[in-house]
């Protein structure tokens, strides 16, 4: 990797006890998943999904149908062909 720096974040506990837990079920560590994003935002300019504020608790949720929108985008991506391997994506701006 080329010239790399520390980050430091400050977030819940328990979503990060969370996060871990399903991370790991992936075989990601939290720097690899924060890297993803981070070229996800890169590449598109944006973040990778849409937030979106619930009045009710205050907490960011992502819609329904917005998930629905992305599982389908993946799928037919998978069908197609049209995807990379983790490791693809990983190595490329290195």
């Amino acid at each position: 990797m080329s010239d790399s720096v520390t980050v430091t974040m400050r977030i819940d506990k328990g979503l990060k006890t969370q996060s871990q837990k399903i991370l790991d079920s992936m075989g990601l560590d939290m720097t690899s998943a924060f890297t993803i994003f981070l070229k996800e935002v890169v590449r598109t300019g944006a973040i990778p999904f849409i937030v979106r504020s619930d009045y009710c608790t205050g907490k960011m949720i992502l819609s329904k149908e917005d998930f629905e929108d992305i599982l389908d985008k993946h799928r037919m991506a998978v069908e197609s062909g049209d995807f990379i391997t983790l490791e693809q994506l990983m190595s490329k701006n290195e």
